[in-house]
């Protein structure tokens, strides 16, 4: 049994922001550092999450995109190369296609050191409410990004091992 090692687990999924804001936005970021604070804090409440679960055969865990509005409108602007005013169902989609490439990233990396990272989809998060918040709270770090179309957030949560029953 090897559960996922918290070090590459975070990295995977860094350099998974990295490649897709580079892909996606053609642009660079810098990431800051890692900040335990609970996720409201650190950011005005998101407009727009993309959130995938990491699933493996002994751990759960979880990663999400958090944008506000006006940074995730800039990203799409750079990703459609055209100008994105208001937060449409189908710019909606964008955030799953950038969380796509975060976790194939992610995926790609962990499964190299051993890890048996399964398959997943994005779920794309629009409505938020304290409930979703509170949600993100629970045993999540948070890392921001600086680009030159905004500040965004990763909200990385740490895996939990499963509960194995023996039939």
């Amino acid at each position: 049994m090897q559960l996922i090692d918290r070090e590459s687990y975070h990295k995977a999924f860094i350099d998974g922001v990295i490649i897709m804001c580079e892909v996606m936005c053609q642009s660079s970021v810098q990431n800051g550092s890692l900040d335990n604070k609970s996720p409201e804090s650190l950011f005005v409440v998101p407009s727009i999450f993309g959130s995938i679960q990491v699933d493996t055969d002994f751990e759960v865990a979880s990663a999400t995109i958090c944008f506000n509005q006006t940074t995730y409108l800039k990203a799409m602007e750079r990703v459609l190369e055209s100008t994105c005013d208001t937060l449409t169902e189908d710019l909606k989609d964008g955030v799953a296609e950038m969380m796509n490439i975060i976790f194939g990233h992610a995926k790609k990396e962990l499964n190299a050191k051993g890890q048996t990272i399964k398959l997943a989809i994005p779920k794309i998060i629009s409505d938020i409410n304290n409930s979703a918040l509170e949600d993100l709270k629970i045993n999540t770090s948070t890392i921001p990004f600086q680009s030159d179309f905004g500040t965004f957030h990763l909200l990385i949560g740490e895996p939990i091992k499963k509960e194995i029953t023996h039939v």
